[in-house]
């Protein structure tokens, strides 16, 4: 059952706000979410798919169909995935430390 013996009367465990009073709620922790970076040059594939850019018009378009390595669209993706990957951790490494830096966590 939730607790709710606080002024703000607010279950510690799960975060419930109780409405009013007596409530019987059994607790329901909250899962922890685990950060993931957003695949950057995925994200990119898909915006420019929805608008009809796909790799093989540009392949057609610039006449690398049967070339190896094609457009290059794969290499692309590839570099830009990673860079945003590093990006992404860097800016929540610093917002982290910010975080510890103000709240003194």
């Amino acid at each position: 059952m939730c607790d709710f013996n606080n002024p703000a009367q607010v279950c510690p465990t799960c975060g419930y706000v109780a409405k009013r009073l007596p409530t019987f709620r059994e607790c329901r922790p909250l899962p922890e979410k685990v950060w993931q970076p957003i695949p950057l040059g995925d994200v990119t594939e898909r915006l420019l798919i929805s608008i009809g850019l796909t790799k093989e018009r540009v392949e057609e378009w610039t006449r690398t169909k049967d070339k190896p390595g094609g457009c290059g669209c794969s290499a692309r993706q590839k570099w830009l995935n990673e860079m945003g990957n590093k990006m992404q951790y860097r800016v929540r490494d610093a917002m982290r430390a910010a975080e510890e830096f103000y709240l003194g966590q």
